[in-house]
């Protein structure tokens, strides 16, 4: 089993540093925590109720009688998580790495110290990149999947040669936001995505302002009084945002302030999440050569309103490391349930 350390574009030489902290790593990008943008659900099972429970109706009326009138119904509803198992696995054969190397070269003897892996520093380095690709990759199948996958040309919007199955184990919370509000009083649409171009579809001056408007007088009162309301935008709406704000004279709940370092933007005193990840994925994965598909994405909802749910949230953490004296491979697999549920349509405002 070769070794899925690919060391074939370095130029080794004799002089070669002699400790991990040498190797420059490619710098991985900040999607944020997912306990900050959803509320984590464990203990989630197959086909696990989501109950909700309705309202009772006003019905206090003048005493007629000794009888007091009836009172409504009291109506329960429910949705159902259903999470599905991804898993991967990564095989490492210390004898397959260029024996030049030198980095990872500390086994004192060939039998059995060379073999055996664990807990060595290529391994450390690998578990360190799983654990990169998971909090990279995790925030995408919680948006962007969706069991009818399929690419341009075949009736669907991911790019041709995308492989569509890692996009399909089940329905995430974008398909799941177009059914709920294709159109209606909680949808706000933008013309711009649209258009037949990359260059049509860029935005103009305030369209996200307009855009964060209209949202925020078409959200119910519920949401607007919840004090973990949150805006969560595209790149491109924020950036458009953030020029409207810089450019025009706005109200104090209008504002980019820092927080901890970092710019923060709010609308109507609510703050804005920036979803750099649906601007990654959209250019990467949903471009037909002409267009992306819906570059330009907006949602008003709460964590609670769209939750994850795992079996245990550190099964996202926890690597299973092991090493197969037959095979002389060092293992690591990952394994965890996931799933995503977009939950109360009152409770979120969409523009696309």
């Amino acid at each position: 089993m070769a070794t899925k350390i690919d060391v074939s574009a370095l130029t080794i030489t004799t002089e070669e540093a002699s400790e991990i902290g040498a190797a420059i790593l490619e710098g991985e990008f900040t999607n944020g925590e997912l306990a900050n943008l959803h509320e984590i659900m464990t203990g989630v099972e197959h086909k696990k109720q989501i109950p909700f429970v309705g309202k009772i109706a006003d019905s206090l009326k003048l005493a007629a009688g000794c009888v007091p009138g009836e009172a409504g119904t009291l109506a329960f509803t429910e949705k159902t998580w259903d999470p599905i198992k991804l898993t991967t696995r990564f095989t490492h054969c210390a004898d397959d790495l260029n024996n030049l190397l030198k980095i990872f070269s500390k086994a004192k003897k060939v039998n059995p110290d060379f073999y055996d892996r664990i807990g060595s520093e290529e391994l450390g380095l690998v578990a360190s990149r799983v654990g990169t690709m998971l909090r990279e990759t995790l925030p995408i199948k919680i948006w962007f999947s969706d069991t009818a996958a399929e690419v341009h040309g075949s009736g669907g919007v991911l790019t041709t040669g995308v492989d569509k199955t890692l996009y399909n184990p089940f329905n995430g919370l974008w398909k799941q936001i177009f059914a709920a509000i294709p159109s209606g009083d909680y949808f706000v649409d933008i013309a711009k995505n649209a258009e037949a171009s990359y260059a049509a579809q860029a935005l103009s001056a305030d369209i996200a302002f307009d855009t964060l408007e209209s949202m925020y007088e078409a959200a119910d009162e519920r949401l607007r009084e919840d004090p973990d309301a949150k805006f969560y935008l595209t790149r491109s709406l924020a950036d458009n945002y953030r020029q409207t704000i810089r450019t025009d004279t706005k109200g104090a709940g209008f504002v980019e302030r820092m927080e901890n370092g970092t710019p923060v933007l709010y609308f109507e005193g609510i703050k804005i999440e920036i979803m750099y990840v649906w601007d990654r994925f959209i250019k990467a994965n949903q471009d037909n050569g002409t267009k992306w598909n819906i570059p330009h994405r907006a949602l008003l909802t709460t964590p609670a309103n769209i939750p994850v749910g795992t079996l245990a949230s550190e099964d996202f953490e926890e690597l299973d490391s092991f090493y197969d004296k037959k095979s002389k491979s060092n293992i690591m697999d990952v394994a965890f349930s996931l799933d995503a549920k977009f939950l109360e349509d009152y409770m979120a405002v969409a523009a696309y």
